[in-house]
């Protein structure tokens, strides 16, 4: 079936040049047959039927033959065509259909008449209106906004056209009905006007309206670059908004029906192309007829129109975000899919209360479904029969399909990041990032995990990523292999925002492959926080109202100062339904400065003016936006079978998935397996990472403890990093050794910027230098003995100012006799100072001394490491006065 102008329609050629034009209006079928010449040959009528009766052959019978249908033999022809199933219908006074011109025989029954038996549709105060399954946006051409549709609203085709009668043209270009096409040589006005479209083979045919008829020559020739009128706000403009619809209410079926014969038949002064008077010269011919059915041999009624809609004048839009909107039930045993079908009609809806935020995510619980909003859980049943109170104390039945609500103790919910919500094995988890706690639901109610020795680490992660997005994204994951619930706070990076010299605000960097790489922002769409003519700063009579877009008042206002929070962009309603760029209206916290921004609503990103408008005195200030530094990243896992954050990890992913109990991320948009074997451990998206341990050692934090050895139990070495308040120093893997089974070490003295004590432990006064001597290597001879003194050899040698010392670059390389050393090369200007041997501090340094001490263990191994315990062996301080001894 065809389609034109919305009606349904078809077409067809018949024989002598005729051409059939069947088409829908209203609950009617109209059938027009016409000349190739474009006039109307045979119109349609209408009858009413008022009965359905069946006929046999016998006297009682009220159909008589035609008055040449007489004698023996014509009566056995003609038996059939007066028994059966009839239908009578009303004689409405209509030409050739009367019953005078039945009895006459000069009636158009006979003459190729298709019938369609059709039962108008009762009319109804609100008419049905169906979704016709194509959407266009709304368009702007020029200053006017108007509706989309298969071809451009504003940009003509350029075509080609074959007149072919002073009625009609003929073109490949797909035109719509009122369209004014325009070619010097088409009429004598240089325009006709489309009055009706005809699909015909490689094309189609327009019939034109008669005020401006075609100009056909004696030899038609084709008329090449016609257009269609663009003029924008005109009339006789390009139709905006016109559509080609291919689906309908029923089929065109094929079907045969017996025609008289086609010989000439006259009777009186009409003559008449098929002869009633012969049956026996009757055929079978082909006709299109429609029908409800897809074929013909098993039941198969069918439509392909859209869902249906009814006009409620009072309907406004509505934002169900706290409420539940639920399809008709889905059907076993049903061929007919329910799932998509939402009936309005019957409130397929349940509301819950607006004070505790959006309904972000909805968890299968069984039975039961836990509705998460964003400061509150309730778990909701299902298509149970419940027993509820019906008022007066009675109790009734109730099988609605969602029940009575039961919220958790807590206000506790997903907020707006629905990404942060896991389930396994009947325990959901989510983060609620303002409240700074990550939490597990089930049954039992909702217990804060983050409560668990990790209290002010969330809190100040989430604060810092509430600080830098407006919605921070709070991804988290299962990964079965290991028992863990893992959860990664991406953390963006910012730009500030620079007006006039002075930083306003700042806004999440967008990445470079989006469309305005400025920031990201999260839109509000309400009209509450809109700034409009005749509420801004800057009046419209203002002096400098030549410079302000009063276009754009009104679609929306992006506050600079507050791009980071969820209040810092609004957007009107009307523009929740775009997909492109919205220009915006970009103003400073006190609206003294006023410029145009963009919002690609596409992936909401923002582009912020080069400059803005003083409102005081209607000068241009620059506007600047630059890179800030980025925020860290977390990824931190809970064990979910001992109950304790068990670790960090390095990777830092966009979204987790759980696909047949194999644990998958995203990073940059690529998905990777977790836990591949095939993979090196530590390898994260192709980076290689180490293993790191992180631990303390406090035990009795009241004793100051010295720290000698550490002992690893395990299968390899780690190097150990050693801190305290003040000290550091390092293990290497080099100085572990096997003692009893465990890998010891002896701790290394503290070698830190600050490893001289307050002893001065590893500084060494050798005296006065007296005198040199030597060539490559010198002998410094010193006035008192120095050979007894406790310095090393290797130690660097200096000399002793009044508050200060001054480096020789030299060093110690023997002892030459009582008084003499020998150093690695001569060294002037020795003679008279005093000498000081300054020694490594792993050898004289102080030892590793505080209440507690700081181990970080990092092993670069990429095969399967065990690590069972790590051991530190101290000894209280002699140092430290612990028995108050006086």
């Amino acid at each position: 079936m065809r389609t034109l102008e919305g009606k349904n329609s078809s077409y067809k050629e018949l024989k002598g040049g005729m051409i059939d034009y069947k088409y829908q209006e209203g609950d009617k079928l109209r059938v027009i047959e016409f000349t190739r010449d474009g006039s109307i040959q045979r119109p349609y009528h209408e009858f009413t039927i008022t009965g359905y009766n069946y006929y046999v052959d016998d006297a009682k019978n009220p159909i008589a033959l035609g008055r040449e249908s007489v004698g023996d033999e014509a009566d056995e022809l003609n038996d059939y065509r007066r028994t059966g199933w009839f239908l009578s219908i009303r004689d409405d006074k209509v030409g050739g259909f009367t019953a005078s011109d039945i009895a006459l025989g000069t009636d158009y029954f006979s003459q190729r008449c298709l019938v369609e038996i059709v039962r108008p549709k009762k009319t109804t105060d609100n008419p049905v209106y169906f979704e016709i399954g194509q959407k266009r946006e709304i368009v702007t051409v020029g200053d006017d906004r108007t509706h989309g549709g298969d071809r451009s609203n504003s940009v003509s085709p350029s075509f080609s056209i074959l007149p072919v009668h002073t009625t009609k043209f003929f073109s490949t270009q797909r035109l719509y009905r009122g369209d004014k096409v325009e070619h010097a040589n088409i009429s004598t006005s240089g325009y006709v006007f489309v009055e009706r479209v005809i699909p015909v083979a490689n094309g189609f045919e327009y019939k034109v309206h008669p005020s401006n008829l075609v100009i056909v020559p004696q030899n038609p020739a084709t008329l090449a670059n016609a257009t269609v009128n663009t003029t924008v706000g005109s009339g006789n403009s390009i139709f905006p908004g016109v559509i080609t619809l291919d689906k309908g209410d029923c089929y065109l079926r094929v079907r045969e029906q017996l025609i008289q014969s086609q010989e000439s038949y006259t009777v009186g002064d009409k003559s008449f192309d098929y002869d009633p008077s012969k049956p026996e010269g009757q055929s079978y011919d082909t006709f299109f007829v429609e029908d409800e059915s897809v074929n013909d041999f098993f039941p198969s009624k069918s439509v392909s129109i859209g869902r249906p809609f009814i006009e409620d004048p009072e309907a406004s839009e509505v934002t169900r975000s706290t409420s539940v909107t639920y399809s008709e039930p889905f059907v076993l045993e049903s061929s007919r899919l329910n799932l998509s079908s939402f009936n309005h009609n019957l409130f397929p809806f349940k509301d819950y209360s607006t004070k505790y935020g959006e309904v972000t995510y909805l968890q299968d619980a069984g039975e039961s479904v836990y509705v998460m909003q964003e400061k509150k859980c309730a778990i909701q049943p299902v298509s149970r029969t419940l027993i509820e109170s019906a008022g007066d104390g009675q109790l009734v039945t109730s099988s609605n399909v969602l029940g009575t609500e039961t919220y958790f103790a807590g206000m506790f919910g997903p907020g707006r990041n629905p990404e942060s919500v896991s389930n396994r094995f009947g325990k959901t988890y989510f983060v609620d990032v303002e409240a700074g706690k990550v939490l597990e639901l089930s049954s039992n109610g909702i217990i804060p995990i983050s409560d668990k020795s990790m209290t002010s680490y969330f809190r100040d992660v989430f604060a810092s990523a509430v600080s830098t997005a407006t919605r921070p994204r709070i991804p988290t994951g299962i990964d079965p292999d290991n028992d863990e619930f893992v959860v990664t706070v991406l953390q963006l990076a910012t730009n500030n925002i620079t007006v006039d010299g002075t930083v306003v605000g700042i806004v999440p960097q967008a990445p470079a492959n989006l469309s305005y790489t400025h920031g990201l922002v999260t839109p509000e769409f309400s009209d509450s926080g809109i700034t409009k003519w005749d509420n801004d700063h800057a009046e419209w009579d203002d002096p400098i109202s030549n410079k302000m877009n009063w276009n754009v008042k009104g679609f929306g206002t992006v506050y600079l100062h507050r791009l980071a929070e969820r209040d810092g962009v609004f957007l009107s309603r009307g523009e929740r339904a775009k997909r492109g760029g919205v220009m915006v209206d970009v103003v400073t916290r006190d609206r003294k400065h006023v410029g145009v921004g963009l919002v690609n609503l596409a992936d909401f990103t923002i582009s912020i003016p080069d400059s803005v408008i003083e409102c005081s005195d209607g000068s241009t200030v620059d506007v600047s936006v630059a890179a800030n530094e980025s925020s860290a990243l977390a990824t931190i896992a809970w064990s979910t079978t001992k109950e304790f954050w068990l670790t960090n990890y390095s990777f830092t992913p966009e979204l987790y998935a759980n696909i047949h109990n194999l644990m998958f991320s995203f990073y940059n948009g690529q998905i990777y397996k977790h836990n591949d074997a095939s993979v090196s451990n530590n390898n994260f998206y192709g980076t290689q990472y180490n293993s790191v341990i992180e631990c303390v050692s406090k035990q009795n934090p009241s004793m100051v403890k010295v720290y000698n050895a550490i002992s690893l139990e395990g299968d390899d070495n780690w190097t150990a990093d050693i801190t305290n308040s003040t000290q550091e120093t390092d293990v290497t893997t080099a100085m572990y050794e096997i003692k009893e089974g465990l890998r010891y070490s002896v701790i290394p003295k503290d070698n830190g910027n600050a490893a001289a004590d307050s002893s001065g432990s590893n500084i060494i006064v050798l005296g006065v230098a007296e005198s040199t001597s030597g060539d490559s290597n010198e002998n410094l001879r010193f006035s008192s003995r120095v050979s007894n003194l406790p310095f090393g050899i290797g130690d660097e040698l200096r000399i002793l100012n009044t508050s200060s010392t001054t480096a020789t670059n030299r060093t110690i390389v023997s002892v030459v006799d009582r008084n003499t050393i020998e150093l690695e090369s001569f060294a002037p200007g020795l003679v008279g100072s005093t000498i000081i041997a300054v020694s490594e501090p792993i050898i004289n340094a102080d030892h590793i001394r505080d209440y507690y001490a700081k181990v970080k263990l990092t092993n670069t191994n990429t095969a399967d490491v065990e690590l069972y315990a790590v051991n530190m062996v101290f000894t209280p301080s002699p140092l430290h006065n612990e028995q108050q001894q006086n």
